[in-house]
């Protein structure tokens, strides 16, 4: 499916179909197009598109801003994480990801998301190569097990059962299991700009505390039709069950955005031995979702 035609495909949910009411309502004047260039590994979108926003308050102009990447990119992201993230209450996008699984590359995912940061809350529906399940809803501390995990409303991809015993509305599953069962490297409560960039902080800062880090600034590159900033880093790394994530890591900064929307995970300094590859295109910041688009009654469940 041509993710352009997709940005907002919503296989009649409810809850998609009232933010697809909300973006025609605000609009979409200057959203931006064009054919990208391939990036190693990245997924095969063939465009992208941005909603316009407003300046970010008391940043650099680009040529500040590429020579702070340079001079200190640990220093650079951390900022990235205080003073831009941090304007961001809410997006929609559309998220491809791929991941090593057992020991296998499995296919690239496309998921159309919704995502609101306080309380934090995502909705996921599948609409290329769904594994485990077709739509997730997850709201952070909203619904919890008998233990105290936390739990999402998810519709099972290929559930017979649910056909045989007649039941609707999908059912609550324990985020972390999915993750237990090597179905997915990363919980549902891990998506996002803020996670992402934390994640990367937190391993990086740690790393560098014991002279670990290696973080280095590319320069200018694109992934899925968007100008980035791409930074390099490379971490001592033993193995899945090893203290560090990954042996390299890049990730691109979206040059207009100052968010991150490409982050590619290798266990090898040849970079051919693909662990994860997370890319978030489509972006539209900031349309004012509602607890409606994210509870379980409008969504089905």
């Amino acid at each position: 499916m041509d993710v352009r035609g997709s940005r907002l495909f919503i296989s009649g949910r409810l809850a998609f179909g009232a933010v697809l009411a909300l973006l025609v309502v605000v609009g979409t004047k200057g959203m931006l197009s064009s054919k990208g260039v391939s990036h190693a590994h990245a997924p095969t979108v063939a465009s992208t598109q941005a909603g316009t926003i407003q300046a970010v308050k008391g940043f650099q102009p680009p040529d500040l801003f590429e020579s702070a990447a340079k001079e200190d990119p640990l220093g650079l992201l951390q900022r990235v994480q205080r003073d831009v993230l941090g304007d961001i209450t809410d997006y929609t996008c559309t998220f491809t990801k791929q991941e090593r699984l057992k020991g296998v590359l499995g296919p690239e995912e496309v998921i159309q998301v919704l995502c609101r940061e306080q309380p934090f809350s995502v909705l996921m529906e599948w609409v290329r190569n769904p594994s485990h399940c077709d739509r997730v809803l997850y709201v952070k501390n909203k619904w919890t097990s008998r233990s105290g995990g936390a739990e999402a409303w998810v519709d099972p991809h290929g559930a017979i059962v649910d056909v045989v015993l007649g039941r609707r509305g999908g059912i609550r599953y324990d985020i972390q299991k999915a993750v237990r069962e090597g179905k997915t490297l990363r919980a549902v409560d891990m998506f996002g700009f803020v996670n992402m960039l934390e994640r990367i902080v937190t391993i990086s800062t740690q790393a560098s505390r014991r002279g670990d880090l290696t973080l280095t600034y590319r320069g200018k590159s694109r992934i899925a039709d968007r100008d980035t900033y791409l930074f390099e880093r490379t971490l001592p790394y033993s193995g899945p069950n090893g203290g560090y994530p990954d042996r390299v890591l890049l990730v691109h900064l979206d040059r207009a955005l100052r968010v991150p929307v490409g982050m590619f995970s290798y266990a090898d300094d040849d970079r051919t031995q693909l662990i994860s590859s997370y890319v978030i295109s489509d972006i539209v910041l900031n349309p004012g979702l509602t607890d409606t688009v994210f509870s379980k009654e409008s969504n089905g469940f």
